[in-house]
């Protein structure tokens, strides 16, 4: 790392079917390159992947911040909004995602949970009270892990939904033609766990 590493390289890439780039480098040798993707979009890339892109258009999303991962942080629309994206903690943005209703025919409880119609990683939804899940207008329950006991089995079933890595499980499995709607709150850092108001241990000493 010195100052002779310091350049800005411009590439158009006339006639060519690379796309056209602009390197700039600092003293710190770390490269950030601006590219100018085949719809117009530009793109600011690094070494930890797209840090952000502007698109030459008014509508739908203006602004756009994604992670490592391609999962957007936060964006830009022209309602106008920002939506907030993970990782974020306490009451912050939604994340309205994909719209899985035209998956519904009275059998089917699972449903992947997509973004831009690409799913999302495992760890993108920590809890499932992340989520807020409406079909028909009516919001369901969240799904809350319970503190297990070996004499107090735990069980899946839930009269709500729940969030199994990146897959939305609807316990009643919705009518064909219901409508749903599954949006992102906030990202925990943690699962919630529903506590008995008992222990093995007062109920050993029989209290």
């Amino acid at each position: 790392m010195a100052n002779s590493d310091k350049n800005i390289v411009i590439t158009p890439n006339v006639n060519q079917t690379a796309q056209p780039t602009i390197v700039f480098t600092g003293q710190n040798a770390v490269p950030i390159t601006l590219r100018v993707t085949d719809d117009g979009a530009l793109s600011f890339e690094g070494s930890a992947g797209q840090l952000f892109s502007i698109t030459n258009n008014l509508t739908g999303t203006l602004f756009s911040v994604g992670d490592s991962a391609g999962n957007p942080l936060i964006e830009v629309t022209d309602t106008p909004a920002i939506v907030t994206y993970a990782p974020i903690t306490g009451v912050a943005g939604a994340t309205v995602l994909d719209d899985v209703s035209n998956q519904f025919d009275s059998d089917k409880c699972v449903f992947n949970l997509r973004l831009n119609q690409a799913i999302l990683g495992n760890s993108y939804i920590v809890d499932s009270k992340d989520l807020e899940v409406t079909v028909d207008g009516r919001r369901l329950e969240p799904y809350v892990n319970q503190n297990a006991f070996a004499f107090l089995p735990v069980y899946d079933s839930y009269k709500g939904f729940r969030v199994r890595e990146n897959r939305l499980i609807i316990y009643n499995a919705p009518e064909v033609d219901s409508k749903a709607t599954v949006i992102v709150r906030k990202n925990s850092s943690t699962k919630q766990i529903r506590r008995y108001p008992f222990s093995a241990t007062t109920i050993g000493l029989g209290d």
